[in-house]
């Protein structure tokens, strides 16, 4: 471990595209909602249709567009509200996915949790992320699983984190914050006064220059194993 490090205590996680690939997620749910909304509503459309053109705008607008489902109806002349309710409910509804952590996530986890306590810190709907997590086969890895659903905050806000220093009665100082989203993962946390470690799985990202607040910028979860 690294002498600014030495202080450690808590490691906290993101989820989604920090230990797995969230796009796994993503393509099995917007099959899901495909094939409910043919079924309901649309069944002159096939489900490869449906799905297709789903997925194209949420690559477009990016998974956290309020009005994704909107859109996607709109392409079909539908302004419903009961069909975009239903395409939320079943993004969101209580079916299990199969999904798989990032390489090396798994192994990386348990070195850390040797040392130091591990937890994850998500944003989204409680039921959804603790279905991903228990998918990964990681929950019992952690201490600790925080979601900003039961939180009452985003995690753009200071809130969620000063939650979790409370929690376990840690300075900011004592915990590093690892993720994807430099906004969300990173500014926040050294604002408190938190080590921070930003993973940007593109290599041609990986410039810290371009990250003043991340302490590491590092090109995959699995390679904290060689620092911490």
């Amino acid at each position: 471990m690294s002498q600014t490090l030495n202080n450690l205590k808590l490691v906290l996680f993101d989820l989604d595209w920090t230990l797995y690939d969230a796009d796994q997620f993503y393509l099995q749910a917007w099959e899901m909602v495909a094939t409910s909304v043919h079924q309901q509503y649309l069944p002159a459309i096939t489900i490869s249709e449906l799905k297709t053109s789903l997925t194209n705008i949420w690559s477009e607008l990016g998974p956290t567009e309020p009005y994704l489902f909107n859109k996607w109806m709109s392409n079909y002349g539908i302004y419903n509200k009961e069909v975009v309710q239903l395409a939320f409910d079943t993004l969101h509804g209580n079916w299990i996915p199969h999904l798989q952590p990032y390489e090396g996530v798994t192994e990386v986890l348990l070195k850390i949790a040797q040392k130091v306590k591990i937890a994850v810190l998500t944003e989204g709907r409680a039921g959804t992320q603790m279905r991903k997590i228990k998918a990964l086969g990681l929950h019992s890895l952690f201490d600790e699983i925080f979601i900003t659903d039961k939180i009452g905050a985003a995690k753009i806000t200071s809130e969620p984190m000063k939650y979790v220093a409370r929690h376990y009665d840690y300075r900011s100082s004592e915990i590093l914050v690892v993720g994807d989203s430099y906004e969300k993962d990173i500014t926040v946390p050294k604002l408190l006064g938190s080590h921070t470690a930003l993973i940007l799985h593109s290599a041609e990202d990986a410039n810290a220059a371009d990250y003043p607040d991340a302490d590491l910028v590092l090109q995959s979860t699995a390679s904290l194993i060689n620092i911490l």
